[in-house]
């Protein structure tokens, strides 16, 4: 080729070059709910080139997380376009439109609900549960059939990243330290005590459950699971505004293993003023709870106890009021209070024995009589201002309190002694942490697809606890001396944050640095006390890509840390047997942990797939653990004792999956998959552990004719591990039927429940702790067959307008999370400890 020909070919393609740049096209804009006006990640935008409105594709994306979109067209072949965005359950919107000078920005593009489409159970079984998103994972109770006749708790085993084990301990993201939020707003009475509190709650009470495992620099640093946010205000159906007029439902249930339970939903508007009620209330009683347990110590002591035929009853009340007022068009108010209230009682007999190698110590039985009661409070009220110059630039003033009793009364009753003496024992807890936190906001877009988000927060923590043991020796119980009988722990936390998140095209960022300064103030009741302060400089990190329309992954970063709460810091020596003891301890702090995860998502109408590796380390983590030794009280003699400590270096790797199939219509068939390997370290200790922790969910639903629906589903996991043990898993299978009658008015759920060997579940639990080993082996009644009935009323669903910020407080760690010992409870814990 000659030079002449070869200049111009390069001419010739240097000028289409420049052609084919100057008629490049960005298409973009925003995808919003029409009533929430929040984002709608996920959506599928299409452009499509001439008249033909489905045929000639031009370009194509997912909006992000932001809700943001933008298509690039290379060229511009014709003079009119189309422009569709299309999302399951939606309906899909439309545009017309002519390309000219470099951009054409649609603006905000509002998607209301197909109110016929969801209506119909084929959209319904073809509708995804699932929605995976970077940083957050949204689980869709209320269009899973299940959620008729089933509790929360039994619909966080379908979750992906939460794990409910046997005895109903829940975990996010691998970590018993989460905190859970009711429509985005913080809830300490749900976070102190989630799984006594969800095995109660009705599923139907929920809309929505999402799992936030990379908060964001908006939220508190603590809480090192992430969040779980309960979704309970509803959406409006296909309405483009609120409109005035009342909605809502009726519940009512029983189980033959709980009890029976019921409760209300309602929302009301009349023009500027809506409120929203739901409460429920219930009861339960399980009975023949059983438990065997030995522990052998470095001197070669054997201790036995068994506990044969416990009863456990208790009842539990809910309530929560939401109300809102809009000012004008730029100015918004809404306030919450919600009130709690559960007790529980435990009763049974137990007995104790003692041997040395082989021959017998001493015996003698108990009978236990634990009462456990609180009664807790939130409220908040939050201020919303848009600016009219820009309505997507806002300010949120919030003020929030929050109160958390617990009141609990155990008395041990003990006879037949044989080679030791023995007394009755009562001892009574008085603990409450109140909470006051003030909080400001402010928001504004920088650029299309671009928002800078900062604020500032100062709370306030009053954490206190009141200890009283009585010892009856033949003459009524009398008070013993206790030297922690009164503690109160103070916490000062003043915080500010800067947040940036954009969307570049198919490429999406969000980042933020939180700074966080703790001034502890700490008293006894014997007069001594102590002060300390610490800063915290808090980062995170999300990114995302689109792939293509029906795919992206994600990459995300965070640290998070862990305030021990008031169980793990009370120094009250709490002597459950007579050489066996537990304490808090005053001196723990935080704990801190990094968390990096990666995930993959794809979905089609016919199938999902959600895809995900991640890896959490931490250092000095808060763990509990045993040891034989000397008494700190009494140093001449050695016992069991039961403590907390900051001594636990970790690494968890973790590989979680998900997936949706619709074969045919009206038929689903779903599982959800985790498998992680956790290595613990202590170097106080000289300890170490490591272990597979397996978990999987499958499950399908079909309906049949006359809209009856069937739903079965198949729960298995495998060991969880700890410093010093592990725990066994547990297997269980669901099936259930439910129609509704009426023109949808009347829905009937039965469901059926039971573990594969259809007798009582069996949990171990191993603990190799220093100088001390532990056996135990729980036996739960687990077979039930529940009725739930509800009934829907008025026109439509109204929502109750809620400010878009809020305060949000996720970080402390509560000793009190996954215990199965209170109202509404399955599982028991060792006599000793009642």
């Amino acid at each position: 080729m000659n030079t002449s020909v070869r200049s111009l070919l390069i001419g010739a393609t240097l000028i289409l070059s420049c052609i084919s740049a100057s008629a490049q096209h960005i298409v973009k804009g925003k995808v919003a709910d029409s009533v929430t006006k929040e984002p709608e990640p996920g959506a599928v935008v299409q452009v499509f080139a001439g008249e033909a409105k489905n045929e000639n594709l031009a370009g194509y994306a997912l909006s992000d997380s932001l809700g943001c979109f933008s298509i690039k067209l290379r060229t511009i072949t014709e003079a009119d376009y189309f422009l569709k965005v299309i999302n399951m359950g939606r309906i899909t919107e439309e545009r017309t439109f002519v390309p000219e000078g470099e951009s054409t920005d649609f603006g905000t593009i509002l998607l209301q609900d197909d109110v016929q489409a969801l209506q119909s159970a084929s959209v319904a079984a073809a509708r995804p549960l699932i929605k995976m998103e970077a940083d957050k994972i949204s689980y869709d109770v209320e269009n899973d059939v299940d959620s008729k006749a089933s509790t929360v708790l039994d619909m966080l085993r379908k979750v992906p990243m939460v794990t409910v084990d046997g005895q109903d301990n829940i975990t996010v993201n691998g970590s018993s330290s989460f905190v859970v939020y009711v429509d985005g707003k913080p809830n300490p009475m749900l976070s102190s005590n989630p799984s006594q509190i969800f095995k109660a709650m009705p599923a139907s009470a929920v809309k929505g459950i999402e799992v936030i495992t990379n908060p964001g620099a908006r939220y508190d640093a603590e809480g090192t699971g992430g969040v779980l946010n309960l979704i309970i205000a509803r959406s409006e159906n296909g309405a483009s505004a609120i409109p005035d007029g009342i909605s809502g439902s009726i519940y009512a249930g029983a189980d033959t293993r709980t009890g029976a339970n019921g409760g209300l939903y309602a929302n009301a508007r009349k023009g500027k003023f809506s409120v929203g009620v739901n409460g429920y209330a219930g009861n339960s009683n399980i009975k023949g709870l059983r438990q065997f347990s030995t522990y052998k110590t470095s001197d070669g002591m054997l201790l036995k106890e068994t506990a044969d035929g416990v009863d456990q009853k208790g009842s539990y009340t809910f309530g929560n009021l939401t109300a809102s007022y809009e000012i004008d068009t730029l100015n918004l108010i809404s306030a919450n209070v919600a009130l709690r209230k559960w007790g529980g009682r435990q009763i049974g007999p137990w007995d104790a024995e003692a041997s040395m190698a082989g021959a017998p110590v001493y015996s003698y039985d108990g009978n236990i009589n634990a009462e456990n009661k609180s009664n807790g409070l939130n409220a908040s009220i939050d201020w919303q201002h848009n600016f009219k110059a820009n309505k997507a630039r806002m300010t949120t003033l919030s003020y929030r309190f929050a109160s958390t009793p617990f009141y609990s009364n155990m008395e041990d009753r003990r006879s037949n002694p044989v080679g030791i003496s023995v007394f009755d024992r009562k001892v009574i807890s008085d603990n409450c942490n109140q909470e006051h936190t003030f909080q400001g906001d402010y928001t504004t877009p920088i650029a299309p697809g671009h928002t800078v988000s900062t604020g500032v927060k100062y709370i306030f923590r009053d954490n206190n606890a009141t200890n009283k043991e009585y010892n009856d020796l033949g003459a009524g119980y009398v008070l013993v001396d206790s030297p922690n009988g009164k503690y109160t722990h103070y916490n000062h936390i003043g915080a500010a944050y800067v947040e940036y998140a954009g969307s570049f095209g198919m490429f999406s960022l969000k980042g933020g640095l939180r700074y966080e300064h703790t001034f502890v103030d700490v008293r006894f009741d014997n007069g001594n006390k102590y002060d300390s302060n610490y800063d915290n400089l808090v980062p995170d990190l999300s990114l995302q890509y689109n792939l293509g329309a029906t795919s992206n992954i994600g990459l995300t970063y965070n640290m998070r840390i862990f305030r021990p709460g008031i169980n793990y810091l009370n120094p009250f020596v709490n002597r459950t047997f007579h050489n066996s003891i537990s304490y808090g301890n005053s001196d723990i702090e935080p704990e801190k942990k990094h968390n990096i995860a990666l995930k993959y998502n794809s979905f089609s109408p016919k199938f999902m797939v959600s895809a995900g590796l991640n890896y959490r380390y931490g250092e000095g983590g808060i763990e509990s653990y045993r040891k034989f030794g000397p008494d700190p009280e009494n140093p001449a003699v050695n016992v069991i004792q039961t403590t907390y400590g900051n001594i636990v270096d970790s690494h968890s790797f973790g590989f979680n999956a998900f997936f949706n199939w619709n074969p045919v219509k009206d038929t689903r068939i779903y599982a959800n998959a985790e498998l992680d390997y956790d290595h613990f370290n202590s170097k106080v200790l000289g300890q170490e552990n490591h272990g597979w922790s397996p978990d999987f969910v499958i499950g399908a639903q079909q309906t049949l004719p006359y809209d009856i629906r069937l739903s079965a589903n198949v729960f298995v996991s495998g060991r969880s591990y700890n410093l010093q043990g592990w725990q066994s898993g547990f297997n269980g299978a669901s099936l259930s039927v439910s129609r509704n009658f009426f023109k949808e008015k009347l829905g009937v759920t039965l469901q059926g429940f039971s573990n594969f060997s259809m007798k009582d579940m069996k949990i171990e639990v191993y603990t190799n702790g220093d100088g001390v080993e532990v056996n135990q082996k729980v036996y739960i009644p687990l077979k039930s067959l529940s009725l739930q009935l509800t009934y829907n009323f008025g026109k439509g669903n109204v929502q109750v307008k809620k400010t878009q910020r809020s305060i949000t407080n996720d970080d402390v760690i509560d000793a009190q999370k996954g215990s199965a010992t209170a109202a509404g409870g399955s599982g028991m814990d060792s006599p000793k400890n009642m």
